[in-house]
């Protein structure tokens, strides 16, 4: 595919008559990927900054650059300044992808926690009346039965994978598409440009702090996404609602829900059960009874958000039962391992200290036995979150084992030992030795590498009847460690560990200072890629 220079540009520049009329082959804001007649987008990200790389993108055979800074460019390569690039990479786009963003009807789906969920269900609800819709999460694209990777931890993709895939669901007959927006996709313009029908808030607690800096911030970066939106549901339980009712009142039309109160559609006569729920759903004067098997209450919430939204787009009430009767937790969310040892191990994604304490809240209630939670906080991300974190889990959980996740460049010790600190301060013991089973007391353990906290809580301190769940990575599959994603999987870890034999042993002979490094370290804490030495043995062992 190739375009005119000429067209490309003509909303960026006053005079874009005046250019050549270059055929242009592709646009791109990555340098490694520029290639020969591309135009490339120098954009500032929050670690690296995209005008530094523009010498890269000229040797890469880019025919013109957009910039927001003066750059020189010791060639024929045509400069353009702008404003504000991100803007400029949509507009490009726009032309570049003949507008699809405007004729495809997008819902999208925002919050702190249960987005992904939340756009699930939706998701599934609308394939009940219109088919073939599109849906954008955290788990990837879907198009049909078809799923696309949109790449390592990454929620709302950049935009030009973003408009790649409205062009494929648009050539595949989607006429809906179900989005899950970020903070972050909203305030790096991740989303310029969409045709939104309906923006969805499931809540708004407080995350993503390193980012936004404040919480005030981050609320309004959300609020300024639905502002966009002409019509609007929000969550009327949140903490949120009264703030974002007053900044969208007059500007969009906006619709609530509500578990707690009378509200466009709410729940009543909640009913739980060992294989989901069930409640009436009140709408318009009339109720319907609904049935699912999602775990957790808080599910519920996320469940009115998608009904009153079907509700809005005239999806029958018939097709809805149906839908939410069949529909099946995403991957990584409450989701159940089976295994012959007879515990009850889950993986669930939650990352925040709200979802944190809706995962162990509903885990304890229908706990006969041990509760048992591992978990961790990011590296690089909000540091105030990680005593709070660790402070939940040790309050909820009868045991937490506090473990890697995605220690990044930091050291992944001073992580756990902020979390330790949240253990003690909610009364927590560190668990020795001599531990007995049925204390009453609540302990924690610090095992950084996040396989063998797995097989510890498992093989070690889990007993039959007892309860774990593996927080923080849900359905992700990389674990970071330094500027490296290393492949990783909870499930996978889990899988190794319920199928292996524990009558087999392993000694790993790991002694040794790294003199030849010139290091007073223990060489096998020397790290490869960003991630300790011994951290390979320790995980091959486990697969072997």
């Amino acid at each position: 595919m190739q375009k005119s220079l000429k067209v490309l540009i003509k909303p960026l520049v006053e005079n874009s008559a005046d250019y050549p009329n270059h055929a242009i082959t592709g646009i791109n804001c990555d340098s490694r990927r520029v290639k020969r007649g591309n135009i490339f987008v120098a954009i500032k990200g929050q670690k690296k900054d995209g005008h530094n790389f523009i010498d890269q993108a000229v040797k890469r055979g880019a025919v013109a650059i957009i910039a927001q800074k003066n750059v020189k460019i010791d060639s024929d390569t045509i400069f353009i300044k702008v404003k504000d690039t991100k803007k400029a990479l949509g507009q490009l786009a726009e032309i570049w992808f003949d507008k699809v963003n405007r004729r495809l009807k997008v819902i999208g789906v925002t919050g702190t926690d249960g987005k992904t969920t939340t756009s699930h269900i939706v998701h599934h609800i609308l394939e009940k009346k219109f088919k073939n819709v599109g849906l954008i999460s955290t788990l990837g694209a879907k198009i049909g039965k078809r799923t696309i990777d949109t790449g390592l931890h990454v929620t709302s993709p950049d935009l030009l994978v973003l408009y790649s895939i409205y062009q494929k669901m648009e050539k595949a007959g989607c006429e809906y598409v179900v989005l899950e927006v970020t903070s972050h996709g909203i305030d790096q313009e991740r989303i310029w440009g969409v045709n939104f029908l309906f923006g969805v808030l499931t809540n708004i607690t407080p995350e993503h702090l390193d980012y936004h800096k404040t919480f005030i911030n981050y609320r309004y970066t959300k609020a300024s996404f639905l502002a966009k939106c002409p019509k609007v549901i929000i969550n009327k339980d949140d903490k949120s609602y009264h703030y974002l009712k007053t900044y969208l009142s007059g500007k969009v039309r906006l619709f609530d829900y509500s578990v707690n109160t009378k509200a466009d559609v709410f729940a009543t006569d909640i009913r739980q059960n060992q294989n989901g729920f069930s409640f009436w759903v009140n709408f318009d004067n009339t109720r319907y009874k609904i049935k699912s098997k999602l775990l957790g209450e808080y599910n519920v919430s996320n469940l009115l958000a998608a009904i009153l939204l079907a509700q809005k787009l005239r999806v029958k009430r018939s097709e809805i039962v149906d839908a939410v009767s069949s529909f099946s937790s995403p991957t990584g969310r409450m989701q159940k391992i089976t295994n012959r040892l007879g515990i009850n191990i889950y993986i669930d994604f939650a990352h925040t200290p709200n979802a944190l304490a809706n995962t162990l809240g509903f885990l304890k209630r229908r706990s006969a036995k041990k509760l048992i939670c591992i978990v961790g906080s990011a590296g690089e991300r909000d540091r105030k979150k990680r005593n709070e974190m660790g402070y939940i889990s040790a309050d909820l959980a009868d045991l937490s084992v506090f473990t890697a996740e995605d220690p990044r460049s930091e050291n992944v010790f001073d992580i756990l030992t902020v979390m330790e600190k949240g253990a003690k301060n909610s009364g927590a013991t560190e668990i020795t030795d001599n531990y007995q089973e049925g204390s009453k007391k609540h302990f924690y353990t610090l095992v950084p590498q996040r396989g063998e906290a797995i097989a510890c809580a498992i093989n070690k301190y889990a007993s039959k009847g007892d309860t774990v769940v593996i927080c923080g990575k849900g359905h992700e599959k990389s674990m970071a460690y330094g500027n490296v994603e290393h492949p990783w999987s909870d499930e996978k870890a889990v899988e190794d560990i319920i199928h292996s034999n524990k009558d087999i042993a392993a000694v790993i002979l790991a002694a040794g200072k790294g003199t030849r490094m010139k290091s007073d370290k223990p060489k096998v804490l020397h790290k490869i890629a960003g991630k300790p030495m011994i951290a390979y043995s320790l995980q091959n062992f486990r697969e072997a």
